[in-house]
């Protein structure tokens, strides 16, 4: 079985990668599901990597597969390009989050709310601190503000999600 891994694996992986690949690959579980767990969870698993969240790609992603396994495949493998072609993308950044939209502040005004987030996060250093509040209040402008009243050295990462 390893000398087939490695056959199919040589024009990908280097010797130290293969290895490194083996460390990582954990059969352990494998024939715990039968055929329809099986394709219940790769079809979950599938669904939120795929635009839109929706089912309908994670059916056409499993179908891509299975036809991979079927009498007369090539069975040459799902390379990127079918991937992107049967979730109708052109480019793998499709699939990624877009970029932030978030237009740069000239001269904010200082809110209350950074000052009140920063005290929080100090207060409770290993514990998710969650600011909220209705549309417009300024939650963004407070996260932009926030590095101004965190001790030196601390670093804020602004994920617009």
């Amino acid at each position: 079985m390893i000398g087939t891994l490695a056959e199919a694996t040589t024009s990908r992986l280097k010797t130290a990668e293969f290895c490194r690949f083996l460390q990582l690959l954990d059969l352990s579980t494998t024939g715990t599901m039968d055929r329809t767990a099986l394709a219940r969870a790769v079809k979950s698993g599938a669904s939120v990597l795929t635009p839109g969240h929706g089912l309908d790609s994670a059916n056409r992603l499993f179908d891509l597969v299975r036809q991979q396994a079927l009498p007369g495949s090539t069975r040459g493998g799902v390379t990127t390009q079918d991937v992107l072609a049967t979730l109708g993308v052109a480019d793998l950044l499709d699939l990624y989050p877009a970029p932030s939209r978030l237009e740069p502040l000239q001269n904010p005004l200082p809110t209350v709310g950074a000052e009140a987030i920063a005290a929080a996060v100090t207060a409770n250093i290993s514990r998710l601190t969650v600011a909220h509040g209705d549309a417009g209040v300024g939650k963004t402008t407070a996260m932009r503000q926030i590095g101004d009243h965190l001790p030196v050295g601390s670093q804020v990462v602004l994920f617009d999600c």
